[in-house]
Parts: structure tokens; sequence; C-alpha cells
């Protein structure tokens, strides 16, 4: 990784910001402390970064084990398992954008009931799918990855409202970043823990 980065930023000469300078790697270490600084100093900026790095782990992993849950199954096709999953994707976000846009929730508290709704979906799988020979076992499981796929479709149209409102604009990229240093290893952490023998 840091060998990479080393090689981008020197050799890879289109790096261009959004005032078409180029970067130096001064600029770059200026914007990587910024965004540092902003953390440290927003509460609200570290809660909603924390919320984004736990939340896409989760994410990550899912996508890393669907298959595996599935497959047990042998007859669930897992192109239409993804099919459905991408459908219940698109109706959260629409009907996400609808209560922000038309009804006037607040974006917070979507947030929060998202959050623990998907604790609860969690939950509900891990707690409630014992028997995996019968079909039952089979309509939990698909109906608890579905409502997953549902709040992540909420998920980030709100994320989105959020960080734009929340994040601020010259250090927003390197906000990302920074959040996504923790996200990389919770995510790796979590698989390498999951498939140690």
């Amino acid at each position: 990784f840091v060998a990479s980065a080393c090689l981008i930023q020197n050799f890879w000469t289109e790096n261009f910001d959004a005032k078409k300078k180029e970067l130096t790697t001064e600029a770059v270490r200026e914007s990587c402390m910024g965004g540092l600084r902003v953390i440290a100093q927003d509460f609200d900026v570290f809660l909603i970064g924390a919320i984004q790095s736990v939340f896409e782990t989760v994410l990550f992993v899912f996508v890393f084990m669907w298959t595996p849950v599935l497959d047990v199954f042998h007859d669930v096709p897992l192109g239409i398992a993804f099919s459905s999953f991408m459908v219940c994707f698109l109706l959260g976000t629409i009907v996400c954008n609808y209560l922000i846009r038309k009804v006037g929730y607040s974006a917070t508290r979507v947030l929060v009931a998202i959050s623990g709704s998907c604790v609860l979906v969690f939950l509900i799988l891990a707690l409630f799918t014992r028997d995996t020979s019968s079909f039952l076992y089979r309509v939990k499981v698909m109906v608890c990855l579905q409502a997953f796929e549902l709040l992540c479709g909420f998920y980030f149209p709100i994320m989105r409202v959020l960080r734009e409102r929340i994040f601020p604009d010259e250090h927003h990229l390197s906000l990302i970043n920074w959040f996504r240093v923790p996200l990389t290893l919770l995510s790796s952490l979590v698989l390498l823990f999951l498939h140690s023998p």
C-alpha cells in the first residue's frame, strides 16, 4: 500500500485538484493533516465517520458472506437472489428519498432507525435461524438478507446528505479517505477471523 501510494504520487502526472493545480507531496500531506484536525476537533464529523466505518464494514462482510450462506440451500439461484437484493436496495433508496424530501423526516433520525433496524435484522438472523434443513429457515434467511439490502438503500442517500451537511467542503475527500482506513482494517480482521481454522 505504501509503495503504491509513493509510486502514484511521484509518477502519476495527471493528479490535479479542483483548481487544476498539480498536487505536490506537501499539498497531499496538508490535506491529510487538515482532515485529521477536523476529526479531532468536531465530534459530529467523528460520529458520522465512525457510523460510516462500522456500517460499511458490515456491508463489506455481507458482500463476502451472502453467497456461502445461500449456497447451503443448493436450490436458490444466486443470480435471482442477487437481483432481489438489488430490487430491495432500489426500493430502499426510493422510499428514503420520499421520506426525506416529501415527508420531511430528519436525516439523523432516519439514520438512527436504520442502524437499529440493521442490528435487529442480524439478531433475528443469528438467533432464530438454527434449523438449516427447514423451508422456514430459507425464508427467514432470504427475508433478513433482503431487509438488510433495503436498509442499505436507505443508508447511502442518508449518509450523502449528512456528509454534505457536516463535513467541511475543503476537507471532504480527506475525511472520507481517513474513515476508509478503519473500514478496511475492520473488514479485513472480520474476514480473517471468519476464515481462520
